[in-house]
C-alpha cells in the first residue's frame, strides 16, 4: 500500500482525497484482526462482549 501511494505521489497524482481513500482502507483492513484480538483477550479474562 505505502509503494502505491509513493508511485502515485512520484507521478503528481496523489491527492488529498487519494491519500484518504488509501488511509481509510487501511483502516478498515487493520481493525478486523485487532476486533477480533480484543474479544480474544476479553473472553480470555472471563469478560463477556456482545
Amino acid at each position: 500500500m505505502v509503494a502505491q501511494l509513493e508511485h502515485q505521489f512520484h507521478l503528481g497524482r496523489l491527492s488529498v482525497q487519494g491519500l484518504w481513500f488509501f488511509c481509510q482502507k487501511m483502516i478498515i483492513s487493520l481493525s478486523a484482526p485487532l476486533t477480533s484480538h480484543r474479544r480474544g483477550a476479553l473472553a480470555s479474562q472471563g469478560v463477556r462482549h456482545e
